[in-house]
């Protein structure tokens, strides 16, 4: 063998070592973010039937879809703002694994790679959209987090499931227990992908507010349209919207973007 040959080689070898080496340190990354997610809820939720503690906020006393639901459960918000001021809400959707803090920062970019607890992290955060009111009274509140394509539950790497029919019909509601307003109850009633780097069609998907409620309706049923599951929901006139936003290559590679969209019910 060349010395030539020999060199591309060694340098081939050494950049599938740091490679995997690379790879090796995400996946455990993700595993620690996945652990201390585990170990937050393990902290600040409550169960049916345990005693309700000072500054939670319940979910419905009755289970919302059958097995679906966390039904009496609560969320400890006087310990979660004491760890982390940026909380604004617990999102619950049980069939598709996600439990998590929604937090809020001053612009889209702190919680994109920062854990719940401000460190360095692949994960990042669920967080809301930083021009949302921390209340969710707009017309269209906007939560964006990441997709691991791995088929997992973390952040909102099962979103994409929503693409089933069925997979909708077992878990059509989105849960937010809020620290002021309780519980707050999605119907989903559409789910859309598309290009973000068409900025029209991004803003027109990450619209928060609307002028007049026949104008949301107009909004909605777009939505509707552009779905790729047909849930059959009607949309009352006035209802807040809540998005749920994630990456989505299935169809658009790294432009693409996967929305799941409820109505307050």
């Amino acid at each position: 063998m060349r010395n030539w040959q020999r060199w591309i080689l060694l340098a081939m070898t050494a950049l599938c070592a740091a490679t995997a080496l690379w790879c090796g340190v995400l996946y455990l990354s993700q595993l620690r973010d996945q652990a201390e997610l585990e170990k937050l809820a393990e902290e600040v939720l409550r169960s049916e039937g345990s005693d309700a503690l000072p500054g939670t906020a319940e979910l419905p006393a009755m289970a919302l879809d059958g097995s679906q639901g966390v039904s009496g459960a609560a969320v400890d918000f006087s310990s979660l703002t004491a760890q982390n001021g940026d909380v604004v809400a617990w999102i619950e959707i049980p069939g598709a694994g996600i439990s998590q803090p929604i937090v809020q920062g001053p612009d889209n970019d702190t919680y994109l790679r920062r854990n719940f607890y401000g460190e360095e992290s692949v994960s990042g955060t669920l967080f809301l959209d930083y021009a949302n009111s921390p209340d969710f009274s707009d017309g269209n509140s906007i939560i964006h987090g990441h997709n691991f394509f791995d088929g997992s539950t973390k952040m909102f790497s099962a979103l994409p499931r929503y693409t089933d029919l069925s997979f909708w019909q077992e878990n059509p509601e989105i849960e937010l227990l809020t620290p002021d307003d309780g519980a707050l109850v999605y119907r989903i009633f559409a789910v859309c992908q598309f290009d973000v780097s068409d900025s029209d069609t991004a803003q027109a998907f990450y619209r928060q507010d609307f002028r007049s409620n026949s104008f949301e309706s107009e909004y909605t049923q777009a939505l509707q349209n552009r779905s790729v599951i047909q849930t059959g929901e009607t949309v009352p006139a006035g209802s807040r919207l809540l998005t749920l936003s994630t990456c989505d290559r299935s169809i658009y590679g790294e432009a693409g973007r996967l929305v799941v969209v409820g109505y307050l019910v």
